[in-house]
This record gives structure tokens, C-alpha cells and sequence, in this order.
């Protein structure tokens, strides 16, 4: 099993960069991978799309990380702020995912606009996700 970890990168800046590079790789590798995220805190600055079809297993295991949503609704303009599309045979685990729920609601009810959803599963099959 290939790991891909991508410490070089965890900023506020470009951790979803880093997220969606990471994933690309393992996705098409010709072994079960792993894509690591550090123990940490992280800000998401922009939304992610982690899409299949992937050639082998993944598991992106979040090693005591905390991925924190925006606290302005307006910083996501898509419908979820982690999406995963297509995806067979994948393991999710050990991330904390923290929408910021209190900050967020106040700041969508002053701007009166929908928050987006935290993670969006879309045609994933076969597929473990452990909290």
C-alpha cells in the first residue's frame, strides 16, 4: 500500500490543494492507497471535490485532524464545502470536521443565505467511514 502524505502543505492557503492533488495520485494508483493528513488544525479555504472512479482502494485516514469550515457562509459557493463523487471501496477515518456551526449561523442569518452542507457523498459504494 502506496501512503501519500502531503505535511509539506497543511496552511490555511492550500490545504485544499494539497487535499485534492494528494487524492488525484492515489486515486490512480495500481495499489490501495493511503492519503494522510496530519494531526492539526486546518482551515479549509475552498471547497473539495475528492472524485473516482479510483483504480485501487483509498483510505484517507486524518491522523487527530481537524478540518475547519469557513465561518462566512459566502467562502462556499457550491453546494458542500467536501464533496466525494464516484468514489468505490474507500475508507474515511479519524478527521474532526467542524462547520463552525455557531459562527456560521450567525453570520448566514445576518447575510440571509443557505450554508452549505459539510461533506457531500455522491454515488460512493462500498465504502467504510469511521468517526
Amino acid at each position: 500500500m502506496k501512503d501519500y502524505d502531503f505535511n509539506y502543505c497543511f496552511t490555511n492557503v492550500c490545504l485544499h490543494m494539497a487535499l485534492m492533488a494528494a487524492w488525484k495520485e492515489a486515486c490512480g494508483s495500481k495499489e490501495p492507497s493511503q492519503v494522510v493528513i496530519p494531526s492539526g488544525m486546518y482551515m479549509m479555504g475552498s471547497p473539495v471535490l475528492l472524485e473516482g472512479p479510483c483504480k485501487n482502494p483509498i483510505e484517507v485516514i486524518g491522523e487527530g485532524a481537524t478540518i475547519l469550515a469557513p465561518t462566512d457562509p459566502k467562502a462556499i459557493k457550491t453546494e458542500s464545502w467536501i464533496a466525494i463523487k464516484n468514489v468505490k471501496k474507500m475508507t474515511l477515518s479519524g478527521a474532526n470536521i467542524d462547520g463552525q456551526g455557531e459562527d456560521a449561523w450567525k453570520a448566514a442569518k445576518k447575510g440571509k443565505i443557505a450554508l452549505p452542507y459539510n461533506i457531500k457523498l455522491d454515488l460512493v459504494k462500498d465504502s467504510t467511514i469511521r468517526v
